[in-house]
């Protein structure tokens, strides 16, 4: 599978999601889909980091995306916490210190300290989503330990926040391990233009039915 299509189905995966999410809020069908859409997008830093020539570029894109995408998001899902693309941006740093530090120690110090403070931020996922990427960087080439360290992280945060559903995200590591390390047709901004778009529309929809639904709560 191409890194395109891998983010076709993480896209379609999130749209289902945030369809129940903003529609069904009680149908946990659309839930169960929409899990495995942030593995995959998680998957797309690791590998974007590899094969990205420029670092700074692809944090400073980033960062920009999650600055666009703050309205979008917090109007969407009645919501101060931060979107998905902060949650992208603290795992590639937690990538970068643990690979430019001194020693490995350091490094790994580095990146415990972006996965506690996409905590302290209220990143979407919290600690949980930037470690997420942090330990699919590290294990990409170590299947065993990736799956047993991402079932073991999710357990932890499915029984914390009472998030059953999450275990879901496990079956996203199916399409990730049929990778084949191509890149496919490429659509450089698709997601990044998809997911402020889809967010939008799905709220101006949301209001055509519910027109009091325009307060942050």
């Amino acid at each position: 599978m191409t890194s395109f299509l891998l983010k076709l189905l993480a896209i379609a995966s999130m749209f289902i999601d945030h369809v129940g999410v903003i529609f069904f809020p009680d149908e946990i069908f659309f839930r169960m889909v929409g899990r495995i859409a942030f593995p995959i997008f998680a998957w797309q830093i690791t590998v974007g980091y590899k094969n990205s020539t420029n670092i700074k570029n692809y944090f400073l894109r980033l960062l920009f995306f999650a600055l666009i995408c703050q309205v979008p998001f917090s109007i969407a899902f009645q919501t101060l916490s931060l979107n998905i693309f902060f949650t992208l941006l603290m795992g590639l740093l937690s990538i970068k210190f643990y690979n430019h530090a001194k020693n490995k120690y350091l490094g790994f110090l580095f990146s415990m300290f972006m996965i506690m403070l996409g905590q302290a931020i209220d990143v979407d996922y919290g600690a949980y989503g930037v470690a997420v990427i942090f330990l699919l960087h590290v294990f990409q080439n170590k299947r065993i330990w990736l799956v047993a360290s991402f079932a073991v992280i999710t357990l932890i945060f499915s029984a914390v926040y009472f998030v059953p559903v999450q275990i879901f995200s496990l079956l996203a590591l199916l399409p990730i391990f049929i990778y084949n390390g191509r890149q496919g047709p490429r659509f450089k901004y698709l997601f990044y233009i998809f997911y402020p778009g889809h967010l939008l529309l799905l709220y101006l929809l949301k209001l055509i039915i519910d027109p009091s639904a325009n307060i942050i709560r």
